[in-house]
Order: C-alpha cells, then structure tokens, then sequence
C-alpha cells in the first residue's frame, strides 16, 4: 500500500527521532548531492519543523521525502530512494506538494540546481517555468493556472491514444 503521511503519523518507529533519523540519512544517502542542507544541519531541524515533511510510505517502508513551505509555496527536498526511482514515485509525491503548496497560493516554486536534470525534467511534465536564478541553480515555479493548461493537455493526449 502507497500512502503520504506526515512525519508524525508514521508508524512503526520507536518515536519522532527515529523517524527524523531515517528521512536525514535518505537524504545523505540518496539526494546525491542535490539536496540542500541549508537549515537541515542534524535531525533536529527536521523534528523542529514536523510540519514541513511529508514521508512517501510503501508497505511501512518510508521510500521518499519532500519538505514544503505552504504559507510560500515553497517545495524543498524532495528525494525518493534510489531502488525506488523511475517508477512513478517521485512524480506522485511532487503531485502532492504541488496540491499542497497551491492550495494555499497562487503558485508553487523550487530552488534546484542545474546538475539535477531528473528533477528538472519531471518539473517541465508539470509545466513549470524554469529561470536561471544563479550559475549553479534554477528558479522554477508554476502558476496554478499553467497546472490546469498542463492537466487538459495530458488528459486530451491520453484520451485521443484510446
């Protein structure tokens, strides 16, 4: 079973550190440099600010990550495992914080950088305007009605293959 849980609803781990425990070292050992540590210097921050991450949880097993800002729209950290990946996971996981973070705003925004070509790509499927933000990292954002042009498109593309 595939579910997006917040950090504290999961179960199966001795407490709220262990599980901050586990989402910091998905980081170290599968953001493969992308990741950001900037606020996110030990596992504390993460049980600092519970509210931001949300876990991507197969059968128990916590598979993926993503941190969002809601009030800004600001989506951070998104990793998925590496045995996981190019199976969908990372798409519905930034499905969902993309609902998350327009729920609240008008648009969504990422920081990623230039080497993350996975990620970039997987944000153009969305739709999202990407701009150079610095030499080493793009400014990509979209705005919720730029989602609903990029939803019709894939549903009429889907639908005329039938």
């Amino acid at each position: 079973m595939l579910e997006i849980k917040r950090i504290y609803e999961i179960r199966g781990y001795n407490a709220l550190t262990d599980v901050a425990r586990e989402i910091y070292e998905i980081y170290k050992k599968h953001g493969n440099g992308f990741i950001s540590f900037k606020g996110l210097e030990r596992e504390e921050d993460i049980i600092n600010n519970p509210e931001r991450y949300y876990c991507l949880v197969k059968n128990g097993e916590i598979i993926g990550v993503g941190a969002i800002m809601i009030e800004e729209g600001k989506i951070m950290r998104v990793c998925i495992k590496r045995e996981y990946r190019g199976k969908g996971y990372g798409k519905i996981l930034l499905a969902f914080l993309i609902g998350l973070a327009l729920s609240k705003n008008d648009r969504a925004y990422m920081y990623v950088r230039k080497k993350n070509k996975v990620m970039l790509r997987l944000l153009r499927k969305f739709g999202f305007t990407i701009v150079e933000h610095n030499r080493r990292v793009y400014c990509c954002w979209l705005r919720r009605e730029e989602l609903e042009k990029s939803a019709i498109k894939i549903y009429r593309a889907k639908n005329s293959r039938k």
